[in-house]
């Protein structure tokens, strides 16, 4: 089977940092081609990997080496980009957040499922070892019926964006603050792992920073069908890189960290045990099988699964009650 050439669309820390690198791994991908309105990050990414710069998306939609592009602009850009791009014929997947508003949400959910091409969203955290470790213990029966999920994840945000005026702090560009940019992993997480869709929102609580128009710390309360509630916490205040879950269930706990890559169990027999899976490092390979497993749905056709907008449209749902 023939490689499929991606192209990049954005050079920010996604591209640089997530997609460059996993098309470089290989697993069925190359890299085709990057755009950028400046043409020199464009060509920063794209050069090592032999791959064509360019610093207008038309030009990148017209390569034929570009079978599918990938979106790492800020949210506000997805949609119009990804609908020129299943118009020119290209498969596209979508960073997170999908979109800033739930309008665009929703018309980016008909897209996928009325285009003749396949139009995915970053979902990398399903691809952990932590997370599938976590998903097999639940789905194993190891803690009884599963009651709740917590999660919670943060970052120190001026590590990540250094001094300049971050698009993530514009609310018309990202839809939200610390819930959408890090929370809409979790949101995605909680129904994957207890296999069952987020049916109800509850309002989030939200701490602005002064000056801010958007949260930088705040909580989510999700239910899943079935009755599982599920909380949501994220922070831009740190501490960085961390990620801790938390599973409840009739007969047992799961506690699982990014940091360690430790899930530690109770389960039915009383007994505890430790899972090793391999922690979260930059040298984790979830991104190269998010990739891979995208270049897959595009060779199979794959439609898109119900909880395709899941993470973003509840927590943009939920903020629309949400108070400072």
């Amino acid at each position: 089977m023939s490689e499929l050439g991606i192209g990049i669309v954005g050079t920010g820390g996604a591209a640089r940092d997530i997609h460059a690198p996993a098309c470089a791994a290989g697993g069925g991908a190359r890299l085709g081609a990057v755009c950028s309105a400046d043409l020199g990050r464009a060509r920063t990414l794209a050069e090592p990997q032999g791959a064509t710069a360019y610093d207008r998306v038309d030009a990148l939609l017209d390569d034929p080496a570009v079978g599918a592009v990938i979106l790492a602009t800020p949210p506000d850009r997805h949609r119009e980009l990804a609908e020129r791009a299943v118009a020119a014929g290209r498969h596209v997947l979508i960073e997170k957040p999908i979109a800033p508003s739930a309008a665009d949400v929703a018309a980016l959910r008909d897209l996928a499922l009325s285009a003749p091409v396949v139009v995915e969203v970053v979902r990398n955290e399903r691809f952990m070892d932590m997370h599938v470790a976590a998903r097999e213990v639940l789905r194993a029966g190891e803690l009884g019926t599963l009651l709740s999920l917590h999660a919670h994840t943060a970052i120190v945000a001026e590590e990540v964006w250094g001094d300049a005026p971050a698009w993530q702090l514009r609310p018309q560009v990202s839809g939200g603050g610390a819930l959408l940019d890090l929370g809409v992993h979790k949101a995605d997480l909680v129904g994957w792992l207890a296999d069952a869709p987020i049916v109800a929102a509850a309002p989030a609580a939200r701490v602005v920073g002064a000056g801010d128009a958007v949260e930088r710390l705040g909580a989510l309360l999700l239910t899943l069908d079935g009755g599982v509630v599920a909380t949501i916490a994220a922070s831009w205040k740190g501490p960085s890189d961390e990620s801790l879950l938390l599973a409840t269930g009739t007969d047992g706990t799961l506690v699982a960290r990014w940091s360690t890559g430790e899930l530690h169990v109770r389960g039915r027999s009383g007994e505890a045990r430790t899972v090793h899976a391999a922690p979260w490092t930059p040298a984790d390979r979830s991104n190269e099988a998010m990739l891979a497993d995208f270049v897959a749905a595009c060779a199979s056709g794959r439609r898109p699964a119900p909880d395709w907008d899941a993470g973003t449209r509840w927590i943009l749902e939920a903020q629309q009650g949400v108070t400072s």
